[in-house]
């Protein structure tokens, strides 16, 4: 009996071991690895805070949203929304300057609002205004997009600070958010998911391209009384 068990537990040993040999060897195991590497995260949001001076930290902070980076992601890769004659056009040019109106922007803008399922938001050319500038007339949360592309000649921290230093200044000192009181009844709050991708294409040797999407979101809230 003490042999049989023996035997058996070897005959099981076995048999896993040649389980686990055949999952690592191919099939359809759901285990195989990507084809291409995860990758990885980007330090854009530090870098985007690390622009943000002492009035502009009153009411607004740049955070990470996995959405936002998904969305960019897929349109940014995407060779129908960015082009490789485009990329290579953002390279040669050497852009550092941001909030301009390049039509693969608005591509890209447009491509993020579509994924925004369920939510009131617009890309920075189909909003009244281009800006926070007045209380939405149903005081309701929104969120409006921009998209910023800059030369891959560029390391990130350039690349994402050029962008980030002019959205602040513009939503501090142009009008871009609107004061956080409106008649004494709703409070008016700011949220700024950031994200950065670098993409080329493989018809390109050394030109590239840094992807910036700013996505801002205006929160709504009926104000109440607290402890003063």
């Amino acid at each position: 009996m003490k042999l049989k068990k023996i035997a058996s537990l070897a005959l099981a040993g076995i048999m896993a071991v040649s389980m686990l040999t055949a999952c690592g060897e191919g099939g359809n195991s759901g285990n195989t690895e990507p084809e291409n590497p995860v990758t990885p995260a980007s330090n854009a949001v530090n870098y985007a805070n690390q622009t943000l001076n002492s009035v502009s930290k009153d009411y607004m902070e740049y955070v990470s949203a996995s959405w936002l980076d998904e969305a960019l992601e897929k349109t940014a890769t995407n060779k129908g929304d960015f082009s490789a004659v485009e990329i290579k056009d953002v390279f040669e040019n050497n852009k550092q300057f941001s909030l301009w109106d390049d039509s693969w922007e608005n591509t890209m803008a447009e491509k993020i609002v579509d994924s925004m399922s369920g939510k009131e938001a617009y890309t920075k050319n189909n909003y009244k205004l281009h800006s926070f500038g007045m209380m939405p007339a149903n005081k309701t949360d929104k969120t409006i997009v921009w998209v910023e592309t800059v030369s891959g000649a560029l390391d990130e921290r350039m690349a994402v600070t050029s962008v980030a230093n002019t959205m602040s200044d513009w939503m501090v000192n142009d009008g871009g958010a609107v004061p956080t009181l409106d008649s004494d009844k709703y409070d008016c709050t700011y949220d700024l998911a950031i994200s950065a991708v670098k993409v080329t294409n493989s018809s390109l040797t050394v030109e590239s391209a840094w992807v910036v999407a700013i996505a801002v979101t205006q929160n709504v809230t009926e104000a109440a009384n607290a402890l003063a």
